[in-house]
């Protein structure tokens, strides 16, 4: 016996259903899935594992200060060159000029090939002097470590030496840190501080035998242990490496090996609130729309006895009482429909989206919040970079003053036709943004470099000055008198390269002055702007009082060290602020792991938020504002199908119902199908002549 089509399955295969295959029910299960994911992502994130002998802060502060020292040696070879350069581009270049105007070298001497033309001083190591067709630094080792400079002349070499050794940094005696400066062979030429300890001789070695940076731990004792971070010496302007090797070694206690799961009790809450959101969107908004749709369908499909189920969720009952309505006027009854009180269907999407809302700001206010204590390692690690960054902008601003000094020596009488070359070769040095010959008036005679920002007359004698601190940017220069002292020297240090050297320190760094303002920084300023915390205040008033500090305040690093004056008026410190939750600790990852959870979980709010609003409430608040309308007799409005899944197969439905109210119960069910089927082919209709037609 053939069974009989029921019309609701007829009409449900008349209007079919494209988009996504589960409709209503796609948007909360994928979300489900985040959320579980998220979930798992956060046991995963926020666990604290570390097991490291020495924390990762300590080695990344020692290998820093390594490769900031292994720089200012680098710039030592470099500022040597530069002061022969200096020297050679002179009228007339003796090795008595060449040492009295640059007190640091040792000794000078002319060389016509290996042959000495003249020398002045300590003798110079003529074999050690490679040929070249430029300039050279070489390192040769001794009692004490000499660096030979050459840098060719029209005819012959000008060759100087002078002392060379590990630059200045603040060392911790109680964690036994010690600086080594390394040949090529690892055998150690020059030191500071703590000697190295014999666990630490074959990293040394290997240190020295290798052109990159790097560091090593190894067991010193029970409770402590050894590390070593070393860095090459090069310079992109000297060709390469040197063949030295900075390198500092010294002992820390060795921590205890971390490992917990705290984001285990987040993720099980996430877990009970993603399905405590699911359940509640699929009860409030999902399954009312499935039934209303299995409802609509029965009553398109012409059974009239099937009256749709009522609920609370209120866009969906006021479509079911706008279906209700048609039914009555169907069959003739005037049966009034009662609206209960009911509830916006967006509720449950809002509770859900509150509920992950609400889980991510306390993930992000909770977990991994503790303060991260800060090992003495680190802090030592600070106070020693923050130390050779203040000896580095020392030593620039003081190589500058020496060599306006050493030009003044050497071109001191020379007319200023004369000094075009040599004025041309000291503005070649990147510390210096202009070089000029002034008169007393202030006014330039010869310049080079990029434009002068200098306004004011040249003092009398010779010195560094900041020309004023109302200025929009700082102007600091270095000069010095010429001959009868008609004519003035001065050379305008760059800003920018003060902030290259501040960057070797950690964190914010910033230059002020005695007045606590700010001459040059590493995070952009504004020109002399005062320090306004309250603790850089502190620690910049004891460092010019001669008290450098390095404290842990308020989860970060602050540090103050003062430039020693060394003959120049300037009195300024170096203050920097490094963050706590920077360094590579432990507690820091939990808590960068937290936030990360946090914001992913805002994401996904938004996006169950946002998604339910645009897919299902919006489209069904639309469809039930059409549905008052036909409740309320407008049934010559078209209600037209938006959307190509349970909500539009609802509108169809509710269309339906409309023209049945129009045109009769012979628009519901199956009578509304169309003859043929969708792979018939079209057929090509005769035309009809006029007379047939008429």
């Amino acid at each position: 016996m053939k069974r009989k089509r029921r019309p609701a399955a007829d009409l449900e295969r008349q209007i079919p259903e494209s988009g996504f295959p589960a409709g209503v029910k796609a948007p909360s299960a994928l979300l489900l899935v985040m959320l579980l994911m998220l979930a798992g992502l956060c046991a995963f994130l926020l666990r604290t594992k570390d097991d490291a002998a020495v924390p990762g802060a300590v080695v990344e502060s020692q290998q820093r200060l390594v490769e900031g020292l292994a720089r200012s040696v680098a710039a030592t070879a470099g500022q040597g060159v530069n002061d022969l350069r200096t020297a050679a581009a002179a009228p007339a270049v003796t090795p008595e000029n060449v040492l009295k105007s640059h007190p640091q070298w040792r000794g000078a001497a002319i060389l016509d090939g290996k042959q000495t033309v003249s020398a002045f001083g300590e003798p110079v190591p003529v074999d050690a002097v490679p040929q070249t067709e430029d300039a050279s630094v070489t390192p040769v080792p001794g009692a004490e470590l000499r660096m030979v400079v050459a840098v060719r002349l029209p005819k012959g070499l000008l060759v100087a030496s002078m002392t060379a050794g590990v630059p200045f940094a603040p060392l911790d005696g109680e964690l036994e840190q010690g600086l080594v400066l390394l040949d090529r062979n690892g055998a150690v030429v020059a030191t500071r501080g703590t000697a190295p300890a014999k666990e630490t001789s074959d990293l040394l070695k290997r240190a020295a035998g290798t052109d990159q940076p790097g560091n090593a731990v190894v067991k010193a004792d029970d409770k402590r242990a050894a590390l070593v971070a070393h860095a090459p010496v090069a310079s992109d302007n000297l060709s390469g490496a040197l063949g030295l090797t900075v390198a500092t070694t010294l002992k820390v206690p060795m921590s205890d090996p971390v490992s917990r799961w705290p984001g285990l009790l987040p993720a099980a809450a996430l877990v009970v609130i993603a399905l405590t959101g699911f359940a509640l969107i699929r009860v409030w908004l999902v399954w009312p729309i499935l039934r209303l749709r299995r409802d609509v369908l029965r009553v398109a499909g012409g059974d009239l006895a099937h009256e749709p189920r009522r609920t609370r969720s209120k866009e969906v009952g006021r479509i079911a009482d706008a279906v209700l309505i048609c039914q009555h006027r169907l069959r003739r009854r005037t049966r009034r429909v009662k609206r209960p009180r009911r509830v916006t269907s967006s509720i449950a999407v809002v509770l859900a989206a509150l509920g992950v809302l609400g889980w991510s700001a306390a993930v992000a206010l909770t977990a991994g919040r503790g303060d991260v204590a800060v090992p003495d390692a680190v802090v030592a690690g600070s106070h020693s970079r923050l130390g050779g960054t203040a000896d580095a902008v020392r030593r620039s601003l003081n190589d500058g003053l020496r060599d306006v000094l050493a030009f003044a020596h050497l071109n001191g009488t020379q007319d200023a036709g004369k000094l075009g070359s040599a004025v041309e070769q000291l503005a070649k040095q990147s510390r210096y943004r202009n070089v000029s010959v002034v008169d007393r008036k202030g006014e330039p005679l010869l310049s080079a470099g990029r434009t002068r920002l200098r306004e004011v007359t040249p003092p009398e004698g010779a010195g560094i000055r900041l020309q004023d601190t109302t200025s929009t940017v700082p102007v600091l220069f270095a000069f010095a008198p010429l001959g009868d002292g008609s004519r003035v020297v001065v050379a305008e240090y760059d800003i920018e390269h003060l902030s290259s050297l501040l960057r070797r320190a950690p964190g914010e760094v910033r230059l002020v002055d005695a007045q606590l303002k700010t001459i040059a920084s590493t995070h952009g300023f504004t020109a002399f702007e005062e320090l306004t915390a309250e603790r850089l205040r502190t620690s910049a008033i004891d460092a010019l009082a001669g008290k450098p500090t390095t404290v842990v305040h308020a989860g970060s690093v602050v540090a103050a060290r003062a430039l020693e004056r060394d003959g120049n008026e300037l009195g300024w410190a170096v203050v920097s602020a490094e963050p706590a939750s920077a360094l590579d600790l432990a507690g820091n990852a939990e808590q960068r792991g937290a936030l990360l959870v946090a914001l992913v979980g805002v994401i996904l709010a938004l996006l169950l938020f946002g998604w339910h609003h645009l897919v299902l409430v919006r489209p069904l608040r639309r469809l039930a504002a059409a549905a008052d309308r036909l409740r309320n007799g407008h049934t010559g409005d078209t209600i037209f199908p938006q959307r190509q899944d349970q909500i539009g197969t609802i509108a169809c439905c509710l269309e339906i119902c409309r023209q049945a109210l129009v045109d009769g119960v012979g628009r519901l069910g199956s009578v509304r199908r169309p003859r043929g089927a969708a792979t018939d082919v079209t057929e090509l209709m005769p035309a009809i002549d006029e007379p047939a037609r008429r």
